[in-house]
């Protein structure tokens, strides 16, 4: 697969934050990127980490590194937000029902 190819599979809402990544690693010589790919059956999400070897010129030359996938612990990120958000929604339930139970209890 060509680093062209595989661009054109990212969700197109990872593309500038690729371009990013991507110029720091120039900088760094060190590539760390988590992006959606739309695939046959869906998103999935990768993490892509490589350290980038430069020619006498500055330009990328190779890179070494990996690819994990990691979509099952970004949709487990994504439960415990929906989790804390619930939580936070009940406490502010909550506490609304106290003060109507006070102010109530004052009146």
């Amino acid at each position: 697969m060509t680093f062209s190819s595989l661009r054109k599979m990212f969700d197109p809402i990872e593309e500038e934050a690729f371009r990013k990544a991507w110029e720091a690693s120039k900088v760094s010589g060190k590539y760390d990127f988590e992006y959606r790919l739309q695939i046959a059956g869906g998103t999935k999400w990768l993490r892509s980490c490589a350290e980038i070897e430069f020619d006498s010129d500055g330009r990328p030359r190779t890179a070494i590194g990996t690819v994990q996938k990691v979509t099952e612990r970004k949709r487990a990120e994504e439960a415990l937000r929906e989790a804390e958000r619930n939580i936070e929604a009940c406490s502010r339930m909550r506490l609304r029902a106290c003060i109507k139970v006070i102010l109530k209890d004052d009146c």
